[in-house]
């Protein structure tokens, strides 16, 4: 083979391998950079948001819907995700914010009785769910400091919707369609 065209195939390769190395940097820095404004967020959410003893009345009221806001960081929030067996809690922006990589809620209200919450399993906080276990608590914290408390019943995900809106159409068929025996066909087809 011709020098040039090995020292041009050498040189591809260097390239190859530089971008390949640049791109992994460029992600783990994402995700640092999404878990560090998380963790920021969070910080100021339990600053501002008043922290009831879990007997206090005011912790497990009604609540309010809509939702009520506060403003951190210039996003929106709802309130907060917190997941004692992990240790982790996770802020919820009213909507999805582009590039933010912040759990956001999608659709429905926990003062109804059924919500979404969407997010990136790979950015922010979202990627350490798939270490509950089924049984694990699990509490939403509104902006107002009321605590609705869940347990993990199983996990799954949506990977093949890309398509924002029909994530958010599947979402509001679920809720506006909600019976017992939607639930129990979902659950029978997963197994």
């Amino acid at each position: 083979m011709n020098r040039k065209v090995t020292n041009v195939i050498l040189v591809l390769g260097i390239m190859l391998v530089a971008s390949a190395i640049g791109i992994f940097g460029y992600r783990m820095l994402a995700e640092h950079n999404a878990a560090s404004l998380s963790d920021k967020i969070v910080k100021s959410m339990t600053d501002i948001i008043p922290q009831y003893d879990a007997d206090d009345p005011r912790a497990t009221g009604t609540g309010q819907d809509p939702l009520p806001m506060i403003e951190v960081e210039g996003v929106s929030m709802v309130g907060y995700l917190e997941m004692p067996s992990l240790g982790k809690k996770i802020p919820v922006a009213d909507a999805y914010y582009d590039g933010d990589h912040l759990a956001f809620l999608d659709s429905g209200s926990p003062v109804k009785g059924h919500f979404v919450i969407g997010g990136s399993e790979t950015d922010g906080g979202f990627a350490c769910l798939k270490d509950l276990k089924p049984g694990d608590k699990v509490t939403f914290v509104d902006a107002n400091g009321v605590r609705y408390d869940y347990k993990v019943s199983g996990m799954g995900s949506v990977k093949e919707i890309t398509d924002f809106e029909e994530v958010v159409r599947l979402d509001t068929e679920y809720i506006e369609h909600w019976d017992l025996g939607l639930d129990l066909r979902i659950l029978l087809k997963t197994i």
